[in-house]
C-alpha cells in the first residue's frame, strides 16, 4: 500500500513538470513565430533594409531587442552598439519621439551609438517609431535604409501602432507564461518532500534532505535549518545545517529574535507556522531575511532561516513557497520524531497525508490553471479582434496573407488554451442537477462520519441549523456542495471556543438562497481577510496544505454561486454562500413571435476587459451599428435605464455582479431586449439557466468578426 501511494505521488510530480515544460516550450515557439512575422510585416511596410523591434517589460529597466530583419545583402556590424543604446534609453529622461534622420543631414557622432551603428553598416537614413503605454516607453521600431528613403505609406503610423500592440501583447503573454511556468515548476518540486522515504533517515539526514529541497525552491537565497530538542534518543541536543557558510553571531541573533517573537505572541506561534520578516534588522548585510518557526512538538523546536543579497530581495512567490515548504517540512519533522516510538502508526498517517496533499495540490493547480486560461482567452480575443480590424483596412494582398498567418497562429494558441481548460476541469465537470440545500445541510450535520464530529465532541461545540424554508432547490452538484459545507463547518469548529455554538443557517429572498456558517471564535484579522481564499494560505497550526478555502471558492463558483466573508474581529466569523433559485419549467421565457428589427440598431456592450470592450465596440461601429460600452454590470443597469437599446452583449465573469445576474435583471425589467453572453471560461451553462434570463446566444472568446455579425443578425430577429 505504501509503495503504491509513493509511486502515485512520484507520477503526479513528474507529470506536472512534464506538462508545464511541454506547454511552455510549445507556447513560446508560437509566440516567437508571431513576433518574427510582425518584424517581417514592419520591414515590408517601411520597405527598409534593416528593421529591429525593441521591447521593455511593464516593470522592466531597459529596452531589449526581440527580433530584427536585414536584407540578404546586408552584413550587420556593431549591432551591440544599437542594443546598448536602446537598453539605456530610459535612463536619459527625455521622451523618445517619432523621427526620420538622413545621415547626410547631420554628423553621425551627433546621433551617438545609433549613428555609429548606421555609419558602420553604410546606412543613409534612420527611422524610429516609439510606443508609450501609461507614459512608459514599452516598444520601439528602428528602421534603416542604404538609400535616402523616408517612409510615406498613408496609414503608416496607424499600422505601425497595430503591429507594436501585437508585439507588446505577445511579449506580455510570454512574460506571464514564464512566470506561471516557473512558479508551477518550483511548486511541483515541493511534492518531492512527500516522495522520499524520510522516515528511514536519521534525524541529521532528514534535516539535510529538507535543506536540499528548500534550496531548490529559492535557488538565489541561502537557507539554514536549526533544531533543538529535549526529547529522547538521537533527537536530543542541537542541530544547525546551512547550505553556505554563515557567521555564528548572525545566526544566534536571528534565533534570538524568533524566540522573542514567540514569547510575545505565544498563541499565534502555537496556532500556525509563523513567518517573521527580519530584513530591517540586517539591512546593512542582506536585502532580505525571513525566519519561520515550525515547532512540531513541545519538546522539539525547529526554525527555518533564509537570507539573500539579491537586489530585489524576496518576491511574494518566494515567500509563498517558503511558507508551503515550512508547512510540509514541519509535518515531516514531526512524523520523523514520532516514528522512533510509533513507527507503524506513523506509516498509516503518512499514506493518508500524501494522498490528501496530492489530491488537494492537483485540484488547486486545476483552479489556478482555469483562471490563467480565462485571462489568456481575453488576450487572444484582443489580438484576434485587432487583426480582423486591420484586415478590413488593408488592401495589400501580401500583408493580408501575413495577417491571416498571424491570426491562424493566435487561434492555434487559443485552441491550446481550450485544451488546458478541458485538462483542468475535465475531472470536475459534472452535469448540474436539482439539489435541495435543506437536505444537503441536514445530511452534512447528521452524518457520524464527518471529520469535525469528534473534535466538536471533545471541545463541547454544538453545531445547529436554522432553516428559513423547508425546501431550497438550486441547480448544482450535491456531492460538491456537501464538500463545501463539511469544510466550512470543520473550520468553524476548529476556531470556536470550548462550549460554544456553530450555526448553519439558510435565508431566502426573491432571487437567492443564502447559507451562513457562523462561529463564536476570535474572528479573522483585517490584514489577512483578503488572503484567506488564496491557495496555500493557512492560519492553522495543524498540518494542512492551505487549500481548503481556495477549493471552497472554486466549487461554489462552478455551481454559479458566490462566497463571501462577513466577520467582526474578536466576535466570530461568518461565511456566506449565495446561490440562485433553480428555474422551474413554467418560468422559462419563450419567444412566440420573431420580428425583424430595422434601422440603426443600438447595442450595449458590457465587459470588464478594456481590450475586448473596445474591440467589440469598434467591430459594431464599423458594421453600422450604434454601440455603447460599459465596464461593469452596475454601470450597464444605469445606462439601460437612461436610454433604450435593441440588443445587450455581456461578459459572463465580471467583478461584483456577474453577467448571468445582469442578464436576469435586464430580462426582468426589459424583456423585449435579446441578450448575448460572451465568455472566456469555457463554462457550460444549462439551457434553463440561459433561457430564463433572456439569453439567446453564447459566444466563446476569442471570437471572429463574422461570428459577431451573425450574432447581431440573429438577435435582430428576436
Amino acid at each position: 500500500m505504501y509503495e503504491g501511494t509513493k509511486r502515485n505521488m512520484y507520477s503526479a510530480h513528474d507529470q506536472v513538470q512534464e506538462y508545464y515544460h511541454l506547454r511552455t516550450s510549445s507556447a513560446l515557439d508560437r509566440i516567437i513565430s508571431v513576433v518574427d512575422t510582425v518584424t517581417l510585416l514592419t520591414a515590408g511596410l517601411l520597405e527598409a533594409d534593416f528593421t529591429a523591434l525593441f521591447y521593455q517589460k511593464e516593470n522592466g529597466d531597459g529596452l531589449i531587442p526581440v527580433s530584427f530583419y536585414s536584407a540578404p545583402d546586408v552584413k550587420l556590424a556593431d549591432f551591440d552598439l544599437l542594443e546598448e543604446d536602446w537598453f539605456q534609453e530610459i535612463d536619459r529622461g527625455a521622451k523618445v519621439e517619432e523621427t526620420f534622420v538622413g545621415l547626410g543631414e547631420t554628423h553621425p557622432s551627433d546621433l551617438g551609438p545609433t549613428g555609429q551603428f548606421a555609419q558602420s553598416n553604410g546606412f543613409a537614413g534612420i527611422y524610429q517609431f516609439p510606443t508609450y503605454i501609461d507614459d512608459r516607453l514599452r516598444a520601439v521600431i528602428v528602421a534603416c535604409w542604404h538609400q535616402p528613403h523616408k517612409p510615406r505609406h498613408p496609414n503608416m503610423q496607424v499600422l505601425l501602432g497595430y503591429l507594436t500592440k501585437i508585439l507588446i501583447d505577445c511579449m506580455t503573454l510570454t512574460d506571464e507564461a514564464q512566470l506561471v511556468a516557473d512558479y508551477s515548476l518550483r511548486l511541483s518540486k515541493l511534492m518531492a518532500v512527500f516522495e522520499a522515504p524520510l522516515g528511514e533517515y536519521s534525524f541529521t539526514e532528514l534535516m539535510s534532505k529538507l535543506l536540499g529541497f528548500c534550496r531548490q525552491i529559492v535557488p538565489e537565497a541561502s537557507v539554514c535549518l536549526f533544531s533543538e530538542s529535549s526529547g529522547p534518543e538521537e533527537l536530543s541536543g542541537q542541530e544547525v545545517l546551512c547550505d553556505r557558510p554563515v557567521s555564528e553571531a548572525f545566526l544566534n541573533s536571528v534565533l534570538h529574535r524568533i524566540e522573542q517573537a514567540c514569547e510575545s505572541s505565544p498563541s499565534e506561534a502555537a496556532s500556525r507556522e509563523s513567518c517573521y520578516d527580519l530584513s530591517r534588522y540586517y539591512a546593512d548585510e542582506y536585502t532580505g531575511v525571513v525566519a519561520m518557526d515550525m515547532c512540531p512538538d513541545e519538546s522539539l523546536r525547529c526554525s527555518l532561516v533564509a537570507w539573500t543579497e539579491c537586489e530585489s530581495g524576496f518576491s511574494q512567490s518566494d515567500l509563498n513557497l517558503l511558507s508551503v515548504f515550512a508547512m510540509f517540512a514541519k509535518a515531516e519533522i514531526r512524523d520523523a520524531y514520532m516514528v522512533r516510538r510509533l513507527r507503524k502508526t506513523k506509516r498509516l498517517l503518512e499514506k493518508s497525508s500524501m494522498r490528501m496533499a496530492d489530491t488537494e495540490a492537483l485540484a488547486a493547480l486545476a483552479d489556478m490553471t482555469t483562471g490563467v486560461a480565462h485571462d489568456f482567452n481575453n488576450i487572444f480575443g484582443g489580438v484576434v479582434g485587432r487583426l480582423q480590424l486591420m484586415r478590413l483596412k488593408i488592401r495589400d494582398e501580401t500583408i493580408l496573407s501575413d495577417l491571416g498567418k498571424i491570426e491562424s497562429l493566435v487561434l492555434s494558441g487559443a485552441h491550446t488554451i481550450r485544451r488546458i481548460q478541458e485538462f483542468a476541469t475535465g475531472a470536475k465537470a459534472e452535469e448540474a442537477q436539482s439539489v435541495d440545500l435543506c437536505r444537503v445541510i441536514g445530511d452534512c450535520l447528521d452524518t457520524d462520519a464527518a471529520g469535525w464530529k469528534k473534535l466538536a465532541g471533545i471541545r463541547g461545540v454544538a453545531v445547529v441549523s436554522e432553516l428559513a424554508a423547508q425546501e431550497a432547490i438550486i441547480s448544482g452538484c450535491e456531492a460538491e456542495l456537501k464538500t463545501v459545507i463539511h469544510k466550512l463547518v470543520e473550520n468553524a469548529v476548529e476556531h470556536s471556543p470550548a462550549n460554544s455554538t456553530v450555526t448553519v443557517s439558510l435565508r431566502v429572498d426573491d432571487r437567492h438562497f443564502t447559507i451562513s456558517i457562523t462561529d463564536r471564535g476570535p474572528g479573522i484579522p483585517e490584514e489577512i481577510r483578503q488572503k484567506i481564499f488564496y491557495p496555500f494560505f493557512s492560519t492553522k497550526g495543524t498540518p494542512g496544505a492551505g487549500l481548503g478555502l481556495a477549493m471552497v471558492r472554486g466549487i461554489v463558483t462552478r455551481q454559479g454561486g458566490e462566497v463571501s466573508l462577513g466577520t467582526n474581529e474578536g466576535s466570530g466569523t461568518v461565511f456566506n454562500l449565495a446561490f440562485s433559485h433553480a428555474v422551474k419549467d413554467q418560468d422559462i421565457s419563450e419567444i412566440t413571435t420573431r420580428t425583424k428589427r430595422t434601422g440603426r440598431l443600438k447595442v450595449l456592450v458590457v465587459d470588464d476587459d478594456d481590450q475586448i470592450r473596445e474591440i467589440l465596440t469598434d467591430m459594431l461601429t464599423m458594421d453600422g451599428y450604434s454601440a455603447t460600452a460599459c465596464p461593469d454590470a452596475n454601470a450597464a443597469l444605469k445606462t439601460i435605464n437612461e436610454d433604450s437599446f435593441d440588443i445587450l452583449i455581456t461578459d459572463l465573469g465580471m467583478p461584483g455582479m456577474s453577467g448571468l445576474d445582469l442578464a436576469g435583471e435586464v430580462h426582468e425589467t426589459h424583456p423585449q431586449i435579446p441578450i448575448a453572453m460572451i465568455t472566456g471560461w469555457g463554462t457550460q451553462l444549462s439551457e434553463q439557466e440561459v433561457s430564463s434570463r433572456g439569453i439567446r446566444a453564447i459566444l466563446s472568446k476569442p471570437f471572429h468578426l463574422k461570428e459577431v455579425k451573425e450574432l447581431i443578425q440573429e438577435l435582430a430577429l428576436c
